[in-house]
This record gives structure tokens, C-alpha cells and sequence, in this order.
């Protein structure tokens, strides 16, 4: 905590100060490096009932080491602020670490241990096979996949028996669920789970959690092994691990959410033809531990998707498709993105949208940054959420079908980013 606490604190110092170093050398012991951001986010959700308006305010800063050839070490962590109206005054504000790694590098494998993520999967935003790290509800709406992940404790080991053939093995000592938001989590307008107003989920009554103990016997993890054949560049993989958003139950006294064992089989590919990429995603899982009061859970279910992108002038565009299956529903999800920077980079716009063709239900976000000078960014963004569905906790192994359940989100909101 003391060193999580100190990289916070020099964020601070040079934010407020503007005193800047990226990079030094001490004799002896290697390179180091800093960097880091401040913001401010000002946030509105003009359909919620009541409609709330946020202030949130984060410091991040990373520390890298290169203490030898073979050893290096991260370090870095955020401290985050709220204060909302969301019907009622909300405040909250957290200190967390967000990587703490040593990384051994060797000829041929290296490993990697402390706190930190692992990404599987090819597709964008949705990757049915990434899995390993829980999701911020909140940040991925805001966004995006890759800012929302939660780090966990992990030993990962690599082995390299070629320049492309890899075999890499994971192992996570310690569940970590996922979150609606991190920042005051019972008032969010992103909690599902909330005794709400509105009527969604289960009313007036409080919902027990039932988390896995941390014992030997609950630990998880996997294998994936990638490979390179011409331009074709596979992998294949698989992990046992647990829900991180998980399954209610009702009990004789009360709800309660427990988060059921799963297993996941899962291959990936991409291949680039000139201008286009092609990428193709599928996961298969089955779930066990189910209690027999949670029957009409799908304890099997496949997700599967293709996506190709390509440059287009000046836009980046991409577009891609996902289904899922389960003994209960298919669903079948239309992805889109485009990409496009102005004016020597120094504006940017991003556009994302997903549409559930089966229910009808939609989630498209538009985010708009103007780099006002060189370590000085503005960004706004617009999102907005189409349809309705079954309420409940979000499953990201199934996010083909959780954007109708949260309708009436819509959100807006500006940030200012000092990055040093």
C-alpha cells in the first residue's frame, strides 16, 4: 500500500506542478520511467429517474523499472473521486492499485506475477474469451473494453518454442468479482442489482453475495497456445474459472448472488489480405455448480463471431457480427466502428454501436477528443441505449444481449485530461 500510495502522490506533485520527467537513467541500476494522467469528469443521465449529475476525478500514474536485462518491474495505481447527485448526494473516493508485475524475460519463455490482466480474444469490445479479467461496468460504457478491466492476481508463464508458436499458462489464486461501478456502487445508475425505484431486479429487498472462498480448491485458470501458419495467426484455449457477475437466487429469507464455476473452450484467428483484416472469435461454455433452484440458468452456451476492418482514407471502419447460443435464446449482435483523426491528430473521433437484432435492443457511443496542446486533451462523449430486456446482472461471457437491460441510461458527459 505504501508504494501504491506513493506512485498516487507523485502524480499529484507533478500535475499540480508541471514538472515533468519521462524517462532517467541511474547508473547501476538500469532505466526508469514515469507517466501518468490527471482528469476531471463531469457526467449526466438525463433519463434516469431521478436524473443524476457526476463530478469524478482520477490520478494515475505508472511507474516502469528495468532493474536487468531479465527483470522488470510496474507499478502503478489511481486514486478516484465522486461527487453526484444521483437523487440523493453520493460521495466516495478509493485508492487503488491497478498493476503491481515482475516480469522475468529468458530466451525462450518468460513469467510474469503480481496484479494485473491478460487479454484473450481478437474481437473488439466484445471477446467472448476474455475472460480472466473482471469488468467495470461503468468504464466500459464510458470507454470501452480495454479502460474497464479489472486487474486480478495472477502467475502467468510463457513458452516460446518459436518466433510465433507460443504456449502460455495462467493461473489466478484469487476470485475478484466484477463491478457496476467502483465509485459508490449501491447509488450507480449502472448497478442492476440496486433496490430501485424503477422496479428493476429484485425490489425491496437486500441481496445477499455469496463469494467464492479463498481456498486452493477455488483457484483458476488456463492454457492458450498461438501459432503462425503463413498469414494466418491462430490460437487456441482453454480456462475454469467463475462468473464475476453472478446468478441470483432466491432463498426462503432473502436473494442472494452466487457465482457459479465455468469452464470455456475457446479458438480465435486473424488474417490480413491488403487492406482488409479478417477475425474470427468462438467460445464455448459450460457452467457447473448451479443449484437446482437455478434450473432455468443455461448451464451451456456458445458465442461465436467474424469481424473484418480496414482503412478507408482517412476513417478506420470495422464491422463484425456475434451470436449466441443457449438451451433458453440465440441472439445474434451487429458491431460497428469507426475511427477518424483530423487535422494532424489533433482532433479524434471514435464511434461504437452494437445491436441486438433479436430483441432489438442497442448501445451506440460517440467519443470526440481536441488535444488543446501537447500534454492537454478535451474530450466529450455521447451515449445512447436503444430497447429494453430481461433485467439482471450482466454476464461479459454474453455480451451479445446486456444492453437492453440497461435502458434508460443514456448518458453525456466532458473530461479534461492532463497527461504527464
Amino acid at each position: 500500500m505504501k508504494t501504491v500510495t506513493a506512485i498516487v502522490a507523485v502524480g499529484i506533485w507533478h500535475s499540480a506542478f508541471g514538472i515533468g520527467w519521462a524517462q532517467y537513467r541511474v547508473p547501476g541500476t538500469g532505466s526508469m520511467a514515469f507517466e501518468g494522467y490527471a482528469s476531471l469528469f463531469l457526467d449526466h443521465f438525463p433519463s434516469t429517474d431521478p436524473s443524476a449529475v457526476e463530478l469524478r476525478a482520477r490520478v494515475f500514474g505508472e511507474l516502469a523499472v528495468q532493474a536487468s536485462e531479465a527483470l522488470r518491474l510496474t507499478a502503478s495505481a489511481y486514486a478516484d473521486a465522486l461527487a453526484a447527485d444521483r437523487g440523493e448526494p453520493a460521495y466516495d473516493a478509493i485508492l487503488r492499485a491497478h498493476e503491481v508485475l515482475a516480469t522475468f524475460s529468458f530466451s525462450r519463455a518468460d513469467f510474469r506475477l503480481g496484479l494485473g490482466q491478460v487479454v484473450w480474444g481478437r474481437l473488439d469490445e466484445l471477446q467472448p474469451s476474455d475472460v480472466v479479467n473482471p469488468l467495470d461496468v461503468s468504464r466500459f460504457f464510458f470507454e470501452g473494453r480495454s479502460e474497464a478491466r479489472l486487474p486480478v492476481t495472477l502467475v502467468r508463464g510463457r513458452m516460446f518454442f518459436s518466433e510465433d508458436a507460443i504456449l502460455e499458462a495462467i493461473y489466478v489464486p484469487i476470485f475478484r468479482r466484477g463491478r457496476f461501478d467502483q465509485l459508490d456502487e449501491p447509488t450507480s445508475p449502472f448497478n442492476l442489482l440496486a433496490a430501485q425505484s424503477a422496479g428493476q431486479g429484485p425490489a425491496d429487498r437486500e441481496i445477499a453475495r455469496r463469494e467464492p472462498a479463498r481456498t486452493f480448491e477455488n483457484a483458476q485458470g488456463g492454457l492458450r497456445f498461438s501459432d503462425t501458419v503463413g498469414r494466418f495467426d491462430y490460437s487456441i484455449g482453454a480456462y475454469r474459472g467463475f462468473r464475476t457477475f453472478g446468478v441470483i437466487l432466491l432463498e426462503p429469507t432473502e436473494f442472494v448472488e452466487v457465482f457459479p464455476r465455468f469452464t470455456m473452450i475457446s479458438a480465435d484467428f486473424e488474417s490480413v489480405r491488403g487492406p482488409w483484416a479478417f477475425r474470427g472469435e468462438a467460445a464455448f461454455f459450460s457452467d457447473s455448480g448451479l443449484p437446482a433452484e437455478a434450473s432455468m440458468e443455461a448451464e451451456r452456451s456458445w458465442d461465436a463471431g467474424f469481424a473484418v476492418d480496414r482503412r478507408a482514407g482517412d476513417y478506420r471502419l470495422s464491422g463484425s457480427m456475434l451470436v449466441h447460443d443457449d438451451p433458453l435464446d440465440t441472439t445474434a449482435t451487429l458491431i460497428f466502428g469507426a475511427d477518424r483523426s483530423f487535422v494532424r491528430e489533433r482532433y479524434n473521433t471514435r464511434t461504437f454501436g452494437a445491436i441486438n437484432v433479436t430483441d432489438g435492443s442497442a448501445f451506440v457511443r460517440n467519443v470526440t477528443a481536441w488535444s488543446l496542446r501537447d500534454n492537454l486533451a478535451l474530450e466529450g462523449s455521447i451515449g445512447w441505449f436503444f430497447g429494453d430486456s430481461e433485467t439482471g446482472p450482466p454476464d461479459p461471457r454474453v455480451a451479445s444481449n446486456v444492453f437492453g437491460r440497461f435502458a434508460d441510461r443514456d448518458f453525456f458527459y466532458l473530461r479534461l485530461k492532463a497527461y504527464f
